[in-house]
């Protein structure tokens, strides 16, 4: 049987089960895909090449017919065939409502990603409390290959603007003009400060980012209630950045504070044997919620130190627990500008919704160069800025 013979009996209407069945396994894709069609295919058959032809099969009679026959078709139906399935266009409905009950990464995306999906059942993964549909949401804001039909309806739920979603969609580099400019409309500030500097409505920045984002994260930091609260051990930590230091004078104990805690280097030997002891076998993060509890900021500080100095390698640990669990801004960005901060901490981060960490870690020496480049192409202007400079200092030492 040749080529040709076989497209014409694989697209035969009257070709017998059977034959249909072996020319499935043909190596012609042609072939394959009209077999797909044929409404003579044995049901088995039907889904083992749905996954490589799932419009075929839904413009397959016998798909009507078997719908119409089984009102629960679609559990019977295999996940990688279903999975592809839900990507087409003209998907039944039913079939987008059982998947969204199933927690099935792929199935969800495949949801999410579908025109036709209605804004019903879109809403309902937007305002669901689960890991899964926050990750999958925030995966496809960002993507620079999301259509902007989808970007649009991610930003047209029924009750609010959702801000997580909407930060990410001003990191993705493709987002429209259209869009960004309803997110200028937002009653959030933040939203429409990250709208603002996106590089469709801003352009490329090419001199004057990094005192735009450092003048950024001084004013953020002056109105953090836990940078005044845990001033002093921030301080000790090293974890005030230079250029901040100047702006936190209207702290009036900032000066004694810090004075004593470079002059205090000796704990009283109550806290030697309280603290230090106890935290011999507990993790760098367990001390330091324990330290940062201590009534006596000046004691807690020196005995930080101490255990610092006892265990220096774990400093940059800390650093990197302080961008997982810390709640504040303001202790994550200082973290994250550390020198001392570790290239996993910095990668973890790298699509944080927030720009000025982003910002953070685009700038640093020790962010990966594939995070560099990624960084490069990112929505925002000044995150562009200081990835592309971060690359250039980089080639320049021939260490690309």
């Amino acid at each position: 049987m040749n080529y040709e013979e076989s497209l014409q009996i694989a697209q035969n209407p009257h070709t017998s089960p059977e034959v249909l069945r072996k020319l499935a396994n043909c190596f012609d894709r042609m072939t394959r895909r009209n077999v797909a069609a044929n409404p003579n295919i044995p049901t088995d058959i039907l889904w083992e090449l749905g996954q490589q032809f799932p419009q075929e099969i839904l413009n397959n009679p016998i798909f009507s017919l078997l719908l119409l026959e089984k009102p629960n078709l679609v559990e019977e139906i295999p996940p990688s065939t279903l999975k592809s399935i839900l990507k087409e266009d003209d998907v039944p409905i039913s079939f987008l409502n059982w998947a969204l009950n199933q927690r099935d990464r792929e199935m969800r995306f495949a949801i999410v990603m579908n025109r036709q999906t209605p804004q019903k059942i879109l809403d309902k993964l937007i305002h669901s409390d689960d890991s899964l549909d926050r990750e999958i949401l925030l995966t496809i804001a960002i993507n620079p290959k999301t259509p902007k039909e989808i970007l649009a309806k991610l930003l047209q739920s029924n009750d609010r603007l959702d801000r997580e979603i909407a930060l990410a969609i001003t990191m993705n580099p493709e987002t429209p003009k259209e869009i960004l400019v309803q997110l200028l409309h937002s009653n959030n500030m933040e939203i429409v400060e990250a709208g603002k500097l996106h590089v469709n409505l801003a352009g490329e920045m090419n001199q004057g980012w990094d005192r735009v984002a450092k003048d950024k994260i001084i004013e953020i930091a002056a109105i953090d209630k836990e940078v005044e609260q845990y001033l002093s051990q921030l301080d000790w930590f090293g974890l005030i950045p230079d250029f901040v230091t100047p702006y936190l004078a209207k702290y009036e104990t900032i000066l004694p504070i810090l004075s004593m805690a470079n002059s205090y280097y000796q704990p009283p030997e109550i806290f030697m044997s309280e603290y230090l002891i106890s935290c011999e076998d507990r993790s760098p993060l367990d001390v330091f919620k324990q330290l940062a509890s201590h009534p006596d900021s000046v004691s807690l500080i020196a005995i930080a130190q101490e255990y610092l100095s006892r265990y220096p390698h774990r400093l940059p640990r800390v650093f990197e627990k302080l961008t997982e669990k810390s709640q504040s801004f303001s202790i994550r960005i200082f973290a994250l500008l550390h020198h001392r901060i570790t290239a996993k901490a910095l990668t973890d981060n790298s699509r944080s919704i927030i720009w000025l960490e982003r910002y953070a870690i685009a700038q640093h020496h020790n962010t990966p160069i594939d995070i560099l480049y990624t960084l490069a192409k990112d929505g925002n202007q000044i995150v562009r800025a200081a990835a592309k400079a971060n690359l250039q200092t980089l080639s320049e030492f021939n260490l690309l």
